[in-house]
């Protein structure tokens, strides 16, 4: 059984959500569930401790799961690549057998128009 790890980092929380391959919800829980108020929901201890949560539950449902990971957010800072690494280290000291990964990276831009010819 393999589940699909969603982790959305915005401007203001982190979200994990856990849902298997089907797409049920299992596990969703962000930084402000577990208590961080305000600029702490954004720091790393917010996130570790979010991410303590989530391998607990992965540990309850089976001791050996393969997962697969999609992170979502501005991953260009140092700050987001710390993260990543953390990540995939904690996972694998907990016996998580990551079968893959995908960044998904939004930037906002304006987009390409031609400009207006006044006259």
């Amino acid at each position: 059984m393999a589940l699909i790890i969603h982790i959305k980092c915005l401007r203001s929380n982190f979200f994990i959500i856990i849902s298997n391959t089907v797409g049920n919800i299992l596990f969703s829980k962000s930084s402000g569930n577990l208590g961080f108020k305000h600029t702490n929901k954004r720091t790393k201890d917010a996130f570790t401790e979010l991410l303590t949560s989530a391998c607990q539950y992965i540990l309850q449902v089976g001791s050996k799961m393969k997962v697969f990971l999609k992170i979502e957010g501005a991953i260009k800072n140092i700050f987001f690549k710390q993260i990543d690494f953390q990540l995939l280290k904690s996972l694998k000291s907990n016996n998580i057998n990551v079968l893959g990964l995908k960044l998904i990276n939004k930037i906002s831009h304006n987009g390409c128009r031609k400009s207006i010819r006044r006259k």
